[in-house]
């Protein structure tokens, strides 16, 4: 599993790191995706494999600790980013084909350079994103543990928030 990562990394069109901890490639082709997947995901040996992989592979390496920590924390490989964080990988996304000279997908090759007007000397080097990520994704937490109460009302056939105990507790009106 680990091998075949390592060879999707070579074709992500970014890396996300914070700095050593962890690792998110990320791969988007408008023709056959929705929205941006995690090719390939890990955390500190792993993660800096994914990062010496995409150096020898001139893969871009977005550094920024909170965003790459937000994709972490929040997707799996092989699944599309978080709704929650398609801005942000736009944005990112955005800037890194313009450093790179190339055409977001979807877009003309004009795209990347500006509107297309003026001499065609460009503006320089794009201007970095500034991104606004909820604190909440970029934090650890055991999988599904806030949904288990939830879960357990639905297998039940009870209303959602109504509690694993009826009858004990707040949420039932009885103290426990």
């Amino acid at each position: 599993a680990t091998r075949r990562m390592m060879t999707d990394v070579q074709k992500a069109d970014l890396v996300a790191m914070n700095p050593s901890h962890y690792a998110v490639a990320l791969r988007y082709d408008a023709k056959t995706m929705k929205a941006p997947r995690v090719v390939a995901k890990g955390a500190d040996l792993v993660a800096f494999e994914i990062r010496r992989v995409a150096e020898a592979h001139k893969v871009p390496i977005f550094e920024h600790p909170q965003f790459a920590r937000a994709l972490y924390f929040t997707s799996d490989i092989g699944k599309e980013v978080s709704p929650r964080l398609y801005v942000a990988v736009a944005q990112v996304l955005t800037y890194i084909y313009q450093l790179t000279g190339r055409s977001a997908p979807g877009t003309s090759p004009r795209a990347a350079h500006g509107n297309g007007k003026g001499n065609g000397k460009g503006k320089g080097k794009p201007k970095l994103p500034v991104l606004t990520i909820d604190p909440e994704l970029s934090e650890p937490r055991p999988p599904g543990m806030a949904e288990v109460p939830r879960m357990q009302d639905a297998i039940r056939g009870r209303p959602p928030g109504t509690g694993a105990n009826p009858g004990r507790g707040p949420q039932s009106g009885v103290e426990a």
